[in-house]
């Protein structure tokens, strides 16, 4: 028979493998979520190795410095020109052209922010060297082909510092420039086009991974503050400078009563704009604190998806794994009975050839003694019969 001991450390080891196995398979069904560093257009681009976070912020940096070359430029045409109609262009650029640098610094990606920021002052240094905007500003229009010759220099030397190895390839340059160049900006209130116009995908959606989710939900609440911290810092200047363009343009009617017509409806207007800037700001919040609550009920829902998935996963990853435990049980004990049967017929075997062996010299021993016993008998019988003949001899 089998030690007992030996099949308690068979059965022991089984178990502990078990566990082993179980472990495994949970830690794999289960795993470790990580909140992506990156979009996934970034992780697309095998050049750009930086946080989206890092890049977001990159991105409003230059996009406030555009802000700042417009306006000293959009002033210094103002100051040193004579021109009641160019004064108005230049006040036209600053309300037009600084909105369209904050959406396109705030796009939802920051590749894609990035990006546009570079079409944008691609489109807006053609706008004013050749495109519709190229007799804005007549004498002082070389004022402005510089100032958006150097914002097109800051916005690529954004890139190369964003980019591996610190500089675009001329090949990529290149295609942004060709894009730009094929979607103008147009008329007088420098109407453009966005990178999204052509790359739908450029919008941000990634894997609908709990990891992805929570990485979207860091990106807007950053792009909140962002907008904000912009909103702060324009909204006084844009109700200052839509008031000036009002004024000017009142200032220009060649009546004296539309004067006073036109000053009425500046006041109008700056009253109103004023009244309704605290109910536009709070819309703004509640749109914003809306989206937010959106992607948290999303990630909500899709943490929650997540969670029914890995129980099901981890519950038939337990079932497979107690069937294949189940399997090797059966499979083990099986093999314990056979080796139990083949040490029973061995010793058997033995035994037997055992019995055998001691037979066979018991019948050897005892013919040896028997052959002994009567050489013996035979001796005695010779040795009595000499004994007899000689004592008849002597007699």
């Amino acid at each position: 028979m089998i030690d007992p001991r030996r099949r308690w450390s068979a059965r022991h080891s089984l178990r502990r493998a078990a566990r082993a196995a179980a472990c495994l398979a949970l830690t794999a069904a289960i795993g470790c979520p990580k909140v992506p560093t990156q979009t996934a257009m970034m992780r697309e681009e095998p050049n750009v190795d930086l946080s989206s976070a890092t890049l977001q912020t990159r991105a409003f940096e230059t996009g406030r410095r555009f802000n700042g070359r417009i306006e000293l430029a959009a002033d210094s045409i103002m100051r040193v020109s004579d021109s009641a109609t160019v004064r108005v262009r230049a006040l036209h650029w600053k309300v037009d052209a600084i909105p369209l640098v904050q959406e396109a610094s705030l796009r939802n990606d920051p590749l894609v922010a990035t990006v546009d920021l570079a079409v944008f002052s691609i489109q807006q240094e053609q706008y004013f060297r050749s495109g519709d905007g190229r007799e804005a500003f007549g004498a002082q229009q070389p004022i402005a082909v510089a100032a958006a010759k150097a914002v097109e220099d800051d916005a690529f030397s954004t890139i190369d510092e964003s980019v591996k190895g610190g500089s675009l390839s001329p090949v990529a340059r290149e295609r942004i420039t060709t894009w730009a160049t094929s979607h103008p900006m147009r008329g007088a209130t420098m109407q453009r086009e966005s990178v999204l116009a052509s790359r739908w995908d450029a919008i941000g959606v990634g894997p609908t991974t709990i990891a992805a989710t929570a990485g979207n939900i860091d990106r807007t609440l950053q792009q909140l503050s962002l907008r904000v911290s912009f909103l702060n810092e324009t909204l006084s200047q844009q109700l200052r400078w839509n008031t000036q363009l009002m004024l000017e343009e009142a200032l220009r009617a060649p009546r004296g009563d539309s004067m006073m017509a036109g000053g009425a409806d500046v006041l109008r207007n700056v009253n109103a704009l004023a009244v309704g800037a605290p109910a536009l700001i709070a819309r703004e919040r509640a749109a914003i604190l809306a989206g937010v609550d959106r992607e948290r009920a999303l990630a909500l829902a899709d943490v929650d998806r997540q969670r029914r998935e890995t129980l099901q996963f981890a519950a038939e990853q337990r079932i497979a794994l107690q069937a294949a435990l189940d399997a090797q049980r059966v499979a083990a004990f099986a093999d314990i009975d056979r080796e139990r049967i083949a040490v029973m017929k061995s010793a058997d075997s033995l035994a037997a050839g055992t019995i055998a062996r001691a037979d066979a010299m018991a019948r050897r021993i005892m013919i040896e003694l028997l052959v002994v016993a009567l050489v013996t008998v035979a001796a005695l019988t010779i040795g009595a019969l000499i004994v007899v003949h000689r004592w008849r001899a002597t007699a």
